[in-house]
C-alpha cells in the first residue's frame, strides 16, 4: 500500500486489546499473487494522480516478484528491516 500510495496512506501495526472474558479469536489473511509471468512481471509504482513537484515520488517502479524476494531476504536475515526501505529512491 505505501508502494502505490506514496506513503500517502500507510498500513498500521497491529495490536489486540483483548477482553478480559471470553475467548480470543484472530484470523490470519494473506494475499498472494497469481504465479503466472504476466502478474509477476506487472509494474508497480506510485499513483501519478499523488504525485506532484511538492510530492515526487519516493518509490521506484518494482514488480510483485522483486517485492516478494525482498521480503524473502528480508525474512532471511531475521533482523526485522522493512522490505519497503529497499525500494525507496
Amino acid at each position: 500500500m505505501q508502494l502505490i500510495t506514496n506513503d500517502k496512506f500507510k498500513s498500521s501495526k497491529h495490536r489486540v486489546l483483548a477482553k478480559k472474558v471470553g475467548p480470543r479469536i484472530s484470523v490470519a489473511n494473506f494475499m498472494v499473487p497469481a504465479n503466472n509471468e504476466v502478474v509477476t512481471s506487472r509494474m508497480y509504482e506510485p499513483i501519478e494522480e499523488l504525485l506532484s513537484d511538492e510530492n515526487p515520488p519516493i518509490y521506484k517502479r518494482t514488480t510483485i516478484k522483486d517485492c516478494m524476494a525482498q521480503l524473502y531476504s528480508n525474512l532471511s536475515a531475521g533482523d526485522g528491516s522493512s522490505a519497503l526501505q529497499h525500494f525507496r529512491i
